[in-house]
């Protein structure tokens, strides 16, 4: 899951989940570059996964503390992702950030462990 082309960083300041928010399910949007006969195409999806339980206590973790030191300039790309209860409703979460403000490296782990099924699949205009 780490093919993302055009995931956002706003995720980073959203308030992080606490322990009131039973999630059941998780949405994950994402859009990607794929080739096809005579070059390459976009395509938004929409994922689902059923399996939290190791992304939901990442989750929860909190931010570190800030370094004084130096950090790298690369910045790790953060999903587009929604918890959802066994009400259908929904919630963003925020995602925990190292003391260089990446996403933390528990958090990273875990999403890229996510099994997830396509719920939809298009290809974006223009291509």
């Amino acid at each position: 899951m780490d093919d993302w082309f055009g995931a956002g960083q706003d995720a980073l300041g959203l308030p992080l989940l606490g322990d009131g928010f039973q999630a059941v399910s998780a949405v994950v949007c994402r859009v990607e570059m794929r080739e096809k006969a005579g070059g390459t195409e976009i395509v938004a999806e929409e994922l689902r996964a059923d399996d939290l339980e190791l992304l939901l206590p990442t989750l929860r973790l909190p931010d570190e503390a800030a370094t004084a030191e130096a950090c790298t300039e690369e910045l790790p790309l953060v999903p587009w992702l929604a918890l959802v209860d066994r009400d259908g409703r929904w919630v963003r979460p925020g995602v925990p950030v190292d003391s260089c403000h990446k996403p933390r490296m528990e958090f990273r782990t875990a999403f890229g462990k996510l099994t997830t099924t396509v719920v939809t699949s298009r290809v974006l205009p223009g291509n």
